[in-house]
């Protein structure tokens, strides 16, 4: 890309190694840094881009966060990512570093498409339930108040059972 960029990793752990592969790429002192801190808000506000390329994954809160906090998401499509993600981000086999390279070099050189993610990924984030919310359920669920709502089941002339594909919240699938 003939773009300036500066590739900033976040987490915790031996740096050296990731420093290592780093310069090995090529990349200079200029185009990386790693970084580890607790408040990470700050980071995701001042990134133009979020990129998670887990091989594996359950739900990944930090992807959840970049969703929310209106990123432009690159994320590997693993375990519950495409569930709790959906069509707010674009999506990347794992280990193909080919892909990768492709789909981070058109977001980097397409500043309109980028906007567009980021659009989705706020529209997104309205939707999710909020965190008082979510806390109000847990709360119910320990105190025995929780009471799960069935819906009835669409009368079929064969009276075959239908099933409803769901998410984690109840949120009906498309």
């Amino acid at each position: 890309s003939d773009k300036q960029w500066h590739l900033t990793m976040r987490g915790y752990g031996d740096g050296n190694s990731i420093q290592q592969l780093a310069h090995e790429a090529g990349l200079n002192v200029s185009q990386f840094s790693l970084h580890s801190s607790d408040d990470i808000s700050l980071w995701y506000a001042a990134a133009d881009l979020y990129v998670s390329t887990s091989i594996t994954e359950s739900f990944g809160m930090a992807n959840h966060e970049a969703v929310c906090a209106g990123l432009p998401c690159i994320l590997t499509a693993v375990g519950g990512v495409p569930e709790a993600a959906r069509h707010a981000v674009t999506y990347i086999p794992p280990r193909e570093t080919h892909v990768l390279t492709e789909v981070l070099e058109y977001f980097i050189n397409n500043d309109v498409e980028r906007v567009n993610l980021s659009l989705r990924a706020k529209n997104y984030a309205q939707r999710w339930p909020t965190t008082k919310s979510i806390a109000k359920a847990y709360l119910a669920c320990y105190q025995g108040d929780f009471v799960i709502k069935l819906l009835p089941l669409p009368q079929n002339k064969k009276t075959e059972a239908t099933s409803v594909n769901v998410d984690h919240w109840g949120h009906e699938l498309q």
